[in-house]
């Protein structure tokens, strides 16, 4: 059981965690890897499609989709690494076994899985399966740590966006000035949330008129832009600036990508809930009525449709999100219009009877093309659901999400020699989606709130570790500014403000989690 544990950081100072003993520890790591020998969404026991053709990488023992061979009745799992020295080999009665019998003597490196049919003399026939896949690294603490002071290191953030120029100073939409502004439904409803928690948590009465000043020109310049009155997607906030400079962004002019919306809708919302201005809500009203407009016969939206005659253009269902839930039911509660949430509860059951059913947990980002059933994964949705499954008290299911979301999506140290810029990973961290398989702080931050979730609700130590793992990684490489880099690796690309907005309100969370439960124990 080979793993390095080595951490490739950015050169600031840092400690190895003391806070628990070495037995401690040692129980924890213990621990960890027995989990990582059960395997994770099992086609066979979970009842659940085959999902993982397109995966690269495991920490837990995967089963692949193979056919059984006619009169078979054993095969041969034969697994080598790229020069065919056989690393380790047993025989099933079955094909579609995952490889749990041999999952512990393995080493962390990429390796080559080979089934061969066995003829009834024990002699093989050729392979009917080959796959090519990395051998992940397992949770194997202590990390390092700074200070763990997770809410001092949020707020820090949010203080470095609100003195940003640009946002100090801003009118409208300029990507020139900053890129990620070609994407103004996305980016805007995160930076109005992070002008409201630094004016909160600064309290002076100055810093909260500025706040609410610059908040009411991002919501009403999206307003302005929206669909026009009349149109097919009438009154819908855009998704990409139509006059955008950035490449990436302008292939996509004339779409909107359903996701973001209501998060613009959540906006209109908190500055109704601050103004009392009327003009915030009849827009976010406005935005969920489109909505149901579009609505699908059994509930949901597909994810994207063109603004010129309101047609989709993909098939591609809408995964709902936080921010989605979020508005719908924040909306019906203001109007006191059931129909906001009933619309909320379709889009959630889909996400249950197809998403969960079908483990297609596809990834939806406005940077990425839709891609078909299993070729672009994300943890984002998945997560969604484990949190509500645990607001449910169904605890095994959420478990199980999560355990998936790791094996996918959860890099602890040794990160695949052949993964894209891998030598300069900031580890431990968490990647985003298959077609950017890359550690983005916002993913880290998907992890650090559902593990300080999985915590709170199953007091397991484990969790809790995992979330402050990846929490530290986080701290020890935010800028003296406070700015959070988007990705986690030695690197100068451009931050992405909607990606450290998220993420520092996940540390707020984790260090509210960690105060409650001390409060409790005393």
């Amino acid at each position: 059981m080979l793993q390095k544990n080595i951490f490739a950081v950015l050169p600031i100072a840092m400690a190895v965690s003391a806070s628990a003993d070495d037995a401690v520890w040692a129980e924890l790591n213990q621990k960890a890897f027995e989990e990582t020998l059960i395997p994770v969404a099992l086609p066979s026991r979970d009842n659940i499609p085959f999902w993982n053709r397109n995966a690269k990488r495991f920490i837990h023992p995967p089963a692949f989709e193979i056919s059984p061979v006619a009169g078979v009745e054993k095969y041969r799992f034969e697994l080598t690494d790229d020069a065919g020295k056989v690393l380790a080999a047993f025989e099933a009665a079955h094909p579609q076994e995952p490889l749990t019998p041999v999952w512990k003597d393995l080493p962390v490196q990429l390796m080559v899985l080979n089934v061969y049919p066995l003829n009834p003399d024990g002699s093989r026939q050729d392979s009917i399966f080959k796959k090519r896949f990395y051998r992940s690294a397992w949770f194997k603490g202590p990390y390092p740590v700074k200070n763990q002071d997770y809410s001092a290191a949020a707020y820090r953030c949010f203080k470095y966006i609100y003195d940003l120029e640009h946002v100090q100073n801003w009118e409208k939409v300029d990507d020139t000035i900053y890129r990620k502004y070609c994407y103004p439904s996305k980016t805007l409803p995160a930076i109005i949330d992070a002008l409201f928690i630094h004016a909160e948590k600064d309290g002076r009465a100055e810093v909260k008129a500025n706040a609410l000043r610059i908040a009411s020109k991002m919501a009403d310049w999206l307003i302005s832009n929206s669909q026009a009155p009349g149109t097919p997607l009438e009154y819908l906030p855009p998704t990409y600036f139509k006059d955008a400079t950035y490449e990436v962004c302008r292939r996509h002019i004339g779409e909107i990508m359903m996701i973001y919306p209501m998060a613009a809708g959540n906006s209109y919302l908190k500055l109704y809930e601050y103004t009392g201005k009327q003009k915030y809500l009849d827009a976010a009203v406005k935005i969920a009525r489109t909505m149901k407009k579009l609505e699908l016969p059994g509930g949901g939206w597909y994810l994207v449709y063109r603004e010129a005659d309101g047609k989709p253009m993909c098939s591609n269902v809408l995964v709902i999100n936080e921010n989605m839930y979020e508005f719908c039911t924040k909306l019906s509660e203001i109007t006191g219009e059931r129909e906001y949430a009933d619309m909320r509860d379709r889009a959630f059951r889909i996400l249950i009877g197809k998403n969960l059913r079908e483990w297609n947990w596809d990834g939806q980002f406005e940077d990425t093309k839709p891609l078909p059933q299993y070729i672009n994964l994300t943890k984002d949705g998945a997560l969604f659901v484990a949190a509500k499954k645990f607001e449910e008290g169904d605890i095994e299911t959420a478990e199980k999400i999560i355990a998936w979301a790791e094996d996918q999506f959860v890099v602890w140290s040794d990160p695949c020699p052949e993964a894209r810029f891998s030598d300069t990973w900031i580890l431990p961290g968490a990647l985003e989606q298959y077609q950017c398989y890359m550690p983005i702080d916002a993913s880290y931050a998907r992890f650090i709130s559902i593990f300080s979730r999985a915590y709170e609700v199953t007091g397991k130590r484990l969790y809790l570790e995992k979330a402050k793992a990846l929490a530290d990684c986080i701290i020890r490489n935010q800028r003296e500014s406070g700015e959070i880099p988007t990705f986690f690796q030695v690197s100068h690309y451009m931050t992405w403000l909607n990606c450290m907005i998220y993420t520092s309100k996940s540390l707020l969370e984790l260090d509210g989690r960690i105060r409650k439960n001390s409060a409790a124990k005393n």
